[in-house]
């Protein structure tokens, strides 16, 4: 039986923002945009804080814990009305560099909300080889498939050496996403990957399994933000951003993180 010993953990205190030393939100660079995601620009402090302080921060509330936004309306995009304004949040640490066996772990809640948006619980890491690639292992879920009578999950594992998402699965499950749950991925080099719901495992992966040497660990994950048109699964075409403030603006709750090495 494994034996976890938490490395990091963070249950989120009332703060207008999360703890920075210890997260990170991706921002705009002329090399590597992390900043966007499908139909989706990320809230973050260097391209938010000057102009818009009050959509650049990931507050926390002592009933929630870390509320990550997503609107229709973003101030940023261009052309005006092309694009949401979601949020993304990773540990500034990465975890499992020397090979250890490494659980990221997430308390999140969804909103109610039309179909079309996406909420995450993953771990991530570009490569250190020509690319991009990278390792990643997900937890997605989609406003789509959220509550009764259609729940579903959709996992996914990304690894260095093949260079491609190669691991996609739809999982059918019986509670609602509206309530809150405890989500697990369990990463065992060379060997394993398992993905767990409140303890109860809903996939296991042996064939395809990310090399911790190739990118040095990973980072935990959580985001919320819209694909575009060709994710059928995940894709609804009412959900469409704005031109003009306001807009409607949904929460994803994370009300606890951590992370843990097995022995």
């Amino acid at each position: 039986m494994t034996t976890w010993k938490p490395v990091f953990s963070d249950d989120f205190p009332a703060a207008a923002d999360v703890d920075r030393s210890r997260w990170a939100s991706p921002f705009w660079t002329p090399e590597n945009n992390q900043a966007s995601l499908g139909r989706t620009g990320f809230r973050n402090p260097k391209d938010f804080e000057d102009r818009y302080p009050e959509l650049a921060f990931i507050p926390c509330t002592s009933e929630n814990g870390a509320d990550l936004r997503f609107g229709t309306y973003n101030p940023l995009a261009q052309p005006a009305g092309s694009a949401f304004l979601g949020s993304t949040l990773h540990t500034i640490e990465p975890w499992g560099g020397n090979g250890e066996t490494v659980k990221f772990e997430a308390k999140v809640k969804c909103p109610t909300m039309p179909g079309g948006a996406v909420t995450s619980v993953f771990s991530f890491a570009l490569c250190n080889i020509p690319g991009p690639v990278q390792n990643e292992i997900d937890f997605e879920f989609a406003s789509n498939h959220w509550a009764p009578p259609n729940q579903q999950l959709f996992t996914n594992v990304f690894v260095c050496a093949s260079g491609a998402g190669s691991g996609p699965q739809v999982v059918d499950i019986k509670d609602s996403l509206l309530d809150w749950h405890t989500f697990s991925l369990i990463y065992t080099p060379s060997r394993s990957i398992e993905w767990l719901m409140d303890g109860n495992p809903v996939r296991t992966e042996t064939r395809l399994v990310p090399d911790w040497k190739s990118s040095g660990g990973m980072n935990l994950y959580m985001n919320f933000w819209a694909p575009p048109r060709g994710w059928d699964w995940a894709y609804n075409e009412k959900l469409n951003p704005i031109a003009t403030p306001p807009g409607d603006t949904w929460h994803y709750y994370v009300k606890n993180a951590a992370v843990f090495y097995g022995t």
